[in-house]
């Protein structure tokens, strides 16, 4: 474990056959059964920003009491003629294994040896937010052990999966239908939560009790009403209860990381997910 300030260790967990590398970032003096955040950096399927929208992200948090694993998940082949990833699902199975990999470490003495496992959020950057809308899917169909995920923070998220036409309908100046009449709710198309209205409905039943989505003035790249707001009006469309935040300068760009436009508003979503009445040790207001 190294100390990578004086109020947060971290442990860099190398990559196995059946796991990516994985950064577990913990408070120096962490409570006595810390909740826990799964947090996916973006990148847009190209890379993983594991520092800036990943570790960075973890110190952060780990003021309010919150053990980190931030997954550097493997992008794998790309496709003809681009540079994003070719295929989201192995993305997203490695985004699940990484998930089963902390329940199943729960009492691992590496990470305190009593994780929190009905206090479990994700924290997703652009590509990785809609990784974390995948996993929350997946996690709903494939999980029949564990409580399920708690809550989800999602910033500058995009909605479209990078591996078919419809990307170019989330970008700023293409037009939204792009893509959309070349392919139905299959294949890596499924996955096109912003293009494909069956998806988004799929998507719906899935979610977190918990979500809050950032978009920041700036972005040019993925603008907020081909994205964000367009998951948070599906979900109110389906009687869910979504927080939006629209911040920042208007030279704030996509790919910023944190910033104090959310940072606060940030722990103050999780402070409410989460019922907290003290950040660094974590209690429950339940329980006083």
């Amino acid at each position: 474990m190294k100390q990578c300030n004086a109020s947060c260790t971290e442990l860099l967990l190398n990559a196995t056959d059946k796991l990516p590398p994985i950064t577990f970032v913990s408070p120096a003096k962490p409570p006595p059964k810390p909740k826990i955040l799964l947090i996916l950096p973006g990148g847009g399927y190209q890379k993983v920003m594991v520092k800036k929208e990943g570790t960075v992200i973890a110190r952060h948090f780990a003021s309010q009491g919150f053990v980190s694993f931030v997954c550097d998940y493997p992008i794998g082949p790309r496709g003809t003629l681009s540079i994003r990833a070719k295929n989201v699902q192995p993305i997203i199975d490695s985004a699940m294994a990484t998930l089963n990999f902390i329940r199943e470490s729960a009492s691992d003495p590496r990470f305190g040896g009593n994780l929190d496992l009905s206090a479990i959020a994700l924290v997703g950057f652009s590509a990785g937010g809609h990784l974390s809308l995948c996993l929350c899917e997946q996690d709903k169909l494939k999980n029949t052990s564990y409580p399920p995920i708690h809550a989800a923070l999602l910033i500058y998220p995009t909605l479209r999966s990078p591996t078919c036409w419809c990307v170019a309908g989330g970008l700023w100046i293409v037009p939204s239908i792009f893509g959309q009449r070349f392919f139905k709710d299959k294949g890596e198309h499924c996955f096109c939560y912003g293009s494909c209205p069956s998806a988004m409905s799929r998507l719906m039943p899935t979610l977190p009790p918990h979500v809050m989505c950032v978009t920041v003035s700036g972005d040019m790249l993925l603008p907020a009403f081909k994205h964000s707001r367009i998951l948070v009006a599906a979900m109110e469309k389906a009687g869910k209860v979504a927080r939006y935040l629209h911040a920042g300068p208007f030279y704030l760009y996509h790919g910023c990381g944190l910033h104090s436009c959310w940072g606060e508003d940030g722990k103050e979503f999780f402070r409410e997910a989460f019922n907290l009445v003290d950040d660094g040790q974590q209690k429950d207001k339940t329980r006083m």
